[in-house]
Order: structure tokens, then C-alpha cells, then sequence
């Protein structure tokens, strides 16, 4: 399997997106690429090596923060034609990088195939409510 960890190149390439920006889905005039941060993921040390950042806090996941994964040539942007649909997943801020993370990783190795149509995943951190 050219997808399973460990195994160097990924099936397809990925460009992860960070900005702190907004608070919504960007249009391509407002993703401001001077606020933004962004690392391409071609293989799996790429995506070991952001996925550890995370851990260690080197890329900081707090509110207001959005972190993208998308195929790369895809810019995580409401125009794209490629990026349609939405899912909402509430979980517990202890919970949020390791949940985040598993499903990174599960769309970067590309084994299972319903998930093979997907081609980017967003993160919103948002403040907590009671």
C-alpha cells in the first residue's frame, strides 16, 4: 500500500492551511495568505512531522484557529468546485487534536473507500459555551 504509514509517499498530496483570521469559511479574496500559514504533505514523514508539531504545541490549536487539510491544488475556500458539503462534529476541547488528528490521518492514507471522494477537512476551534 502506497498509503500505509510508514511506507513513504502518499497516494495523493496534501497542503495543510492555518490562519487565525476568521471565524468562517474564507472566500478567495479574504483567505489572506500574509495571516496564513501552510505546509505540504506529500509523504508520511510530511504528515508525522505536522501531526508531532501538534502534539508538542508547535502548531497551537486555540480559539479562533482554523486548521485546514486539503488535497493540494485545492485552496480551503467556499468557491472551490471541489470542496462541497459539510459535516459538524461538537467534541470536548481535551479530545479535539487527537479526534482531529485520527481523521487526518485516516484521509491521508486513503485505505478506506468512502472516504476516497472527500478531499479536504476544516477545523474551527471556537470558544466554549455553557
Amino acid at each position: 500500500l502506497t498509503g500505509a504509514p510508514g511506507a513513504g509517499r502518499l497516494e495523493r498530496a496534501w497542503t495543510v492551511w492555518g490562519d487565525e483570521s476568521s471565524a468562517r469559511v474564507m472566500s478567495t479574496s479574504e483567505l489572506d495568505m500574509e495571516q496564513s500559514w501552510k505546509r505540504d504533505v506529500s509523504s508520511w514523514n510530511d504528515f508525522e512531522r505536522f501531526e508531532n508539531d501538534v502534539v508538542r504545541g508547535s502548531v497551537e490549536l486555540k480559539d479562533g484557529v482554523n486548521v485546514c487539510l486539503f488535497v493540494s491544488g485545492v485552496r480551503p475556500t467556499w468557491e472551490s468546485t471541489q470542496a462541497h458539503g459539510k459535516w459538524v462534529l461538537l467534541t470536548e476541547r481535551r479530545d479535539t487534536a487527537a479526534r482531529t488528528l485520527a481523521l487526518m490521518r485516516a484521509l491521508v492514507a486513503g485505505g478506506h473507500p468512502s472516504l476516497r471522494h472527500v478531499c479536504g477537512i476544516q477545523l474551527s476551534l471556537r470558544p466554549s459555551r455553557d
